[in-house]
């Protein structure tokens, strides 16, 4: 991996494999940096296809268990996110005490 191109993250949370009588839930939690290597929101996608309508409360339930997994890692890699801009507001408030 060359220098500069900027870093990922990425947590891939299977909650079920696909059946022939059942759809998988797979979901992707990631987060990129940029150029500067300062760590961007994360996102939450659904790998493969997500129908409107659900087919069963059991399928629901498992969508709903994957959706606050994701959400956990979210947040854990928001923490980065939150420590970057503080860093940055940080530096901003000692530049202006210099002046």
């Amino acid at each position: 991996m060359p220098l500069d191109e900027p870093k990922t993250r990425k947590r891939i949370i299977t909650i079920r494999h696909a059946t022939p009588s059942r759809r998988g839930i797979v979901l992707i939690v990631a987060q990129l940096q940029n150029p500067m290597g300062k760590w961007l929101v994360p996102t939450i996608t659904f790998d493969g296809p997500m129908m409107p309508i659900l087919e069963s409360g059991r399928y629901a339930r498992d969508v709903g268990i994957g959706l606050l997994v994701a959400a956990f890692f979210y947040n854990e890699m928001m923490t980065a996110v939150e420590n970057s801009e503080q860093e940055e507001q940080s530096m901003d408030l000692s530049i202006d005490d210099e002046n």
